[in-house]
């Protein structure tokens, strides 16, 4: 992404332009949910952290479907960024039961960067997400992680179970 491009990206994700405008501005005939797709391919490719915020804020805004699967599971495996938590909240738009695992290794791992965060966002989540796919496999998991050391962690499954 070019420095404008990266401005636009920022306007639409905190709302200072519409997504019509957007478009317009970005002057592309794509369909809206493929842009932010190319924008985190790229940013893959050229280990960009910014540019993965700047997809991830698009693909917000603009919408995100099950071709970002893939991208997005490798994102949540690769270090050299800081959107976990983000990617995570991407991979739950998709209410996908084969993403049972990624959710569950989600509650399970925490990123260097993440060390201070003692509420667990990116874990409690992928809990949430788990919760929301429903399915017995998701379930299995929030019993595992609902005999987990972290109370927080315990607390957050059991609810998810109840629901």
């Amino acid at each position: 992404m070019n420095k404008y491009q990266r401005k636009l990206a920022s306007d639409l994700a905190n709302g200072r332009i519409t997504p019509e405008n957007f478009l317009k501005e970005l002057g592309t005939h794509e369909a809206p949910e493929k842009i932010s797709l190319k924008i985190l391919e790229e940013a893959f490719r050229e280990r960009s952290a910014a540019d993965v915020e700047y997809g991830l804020g698009v693909g917000f805004k603009l919408g995100i479907s099950s071709e970002y699967k893939e991208l997005l599971q490798r994102l949540f495996d690769a270090q050299w960024h800081h959107s976990h938590e983000d990617v995570i909240s991407a991979l739950d738009t998709l209410r996908d039961p084969e993403l049972v695992d990624v959710f569950y290794t989600a509650t399970q791992v925490i990123p260097t960067y993440l060390k201070f965060d003692e509420n667990r966002a990116l874990a409690m989540k992928a809990i949430w997400a788990l919760g929301r796919i429903g399915t017995d496999k998701a379930h299995r998991k929030l019993r595992e992680i609902s005999t987990s050391p972290i109370s927080r962690l315990r607390s957050a499954a059991l609810e998810q179970l109840e629901r």
